[in-house]
């Protein structure tokens, strides 16, 4: 009898154990998986893909200005009268 007891204690402790720290290792597990993806989605659509438009917003017209007056200025100084 002492023995069923001892047994059945044992078993229960040892299954209670992993139970709890298989459920609570998966439960922290993936609640800090979501959380962090979660956060460091949110974090990167909304900084980096609003910074990055921006700046492309910001330089792509300068980038074509450029472009277009060292365009015309390139034109202007091939086209020239060359003196030698």
């Amino acid at each position: 009898m002492h023995s069923d007891t001892l047994t059945h204690t044992l078993t229960d402790t040892l299954t209670d154990t992993l139970t709890h720290t298989l459920t609570h290792t998966f439960t922290h597990t993936l609640t800090h998986t979501l959380t962090n993806t979660l956060t460091n989605t949110l974090t990167y659509t909304l900084t980096y893909i609003p910074i990055s438009a921006l700046t492309t917003l910001i330089t792509f017209p300068t980038k074509i200005i450029d472009t277009g007056f060292a365009d015309i200025a390139s034109l202007c100084l091939s086209s020239a009268p060359q003196y030698t």
